[in-house]
């Protein structure tokens, strides 16, 4: 029992697609404010690594939004702004089953073309869905 989380700070992600389960480890970050504007809901942050798993893309082409839209059937963009920059364009893709923490439910996922974690413990960013 410790009801879907990993310690303190950390809580277990699964994303099920309809080919694959990617099982990963999110930071629940206080201040990650990112939300769909079309829902208001939060939007989980994946690092390129989980981003190569989920969409069968090479790093490269997640580094660049728009590639990701052109070879990601159900991808747009979403903007965002963070410390230390104005703002930016992200390629989100929404996943019908994911599971963070105790949380379930239909969930945009961000990908991130910078690594997320550098040898720590997680491979994403959560805010308030758990």
């Amino acid at each position: 029992g410790f009801r879907g989380r990993v310690g303190d700070h950390y809580v277990p992600v699964v994303i099920r697609t309809k080919n694959d389960t990617v099982r990963i480890t999110a930071l629940r970050d206080t201040g990650n404010t990112l939300t769909d504007p079309l829902t208001g809901q939060q939007v989980l942050i994946v690092s390129p690594a989980v981003g190569e798993k989920l969409l069968m893309l090479e790093r490269g082409r997640l580094a660049d939004p728009l590639a990701v839209m052109a070879a990601v059937p159900g991808a747009r963009l979403l903007s965002f702004q963070t410390v230390g920059r104005s703002s930016g364009l992200l390629p989100v893709k929404r996943f019908e089953d994911v599971k963070i923490g105790a949380w379930r439910g239909s969930c945009l996922v961000a990908f991130s073309p910078n690594e997320i974690g550098r040898g720590k413990p997680y491979e994403a960013l959560t805010g308030g869905m758990v």
